[in-house]
């Protein structure tokens, strides 16, 4: 799987968290769902954005080290 790739699935594995989360929200919505969303939950968007930019400078690199590599080959 390409990094390209892993970033796609990474960030569709989020929106389906994310869909699943509010059907659940609909019916558990106490004070341990609340502790739940804000442990677990809250942070994953900063976090998915922060690796899928992580992942972005490593595909760059990669294309970088090939342009090299067919340059000086």
């Amino acid at each position: 799987m390409s990094v390209q790739s892993a970033g796609r699935v990474l960030h569709d594995a989020e929106r389906a968290l994310f869909q699943k989360w509010s059907r659940v929200n609909e019916m558990w919505n106490d004070a341990a769902a609340e502790k739940f969303r804000e442990e677990y939950l809250d942070d994953l968007p900063t976090m998915i954005r922060a690796a899928t930019s992580a992942m972005n400078e490593i595909n760059e690199a990669i294309h970088r080290a090939r342009r090299e590599c067919d340059r000086d080959g």
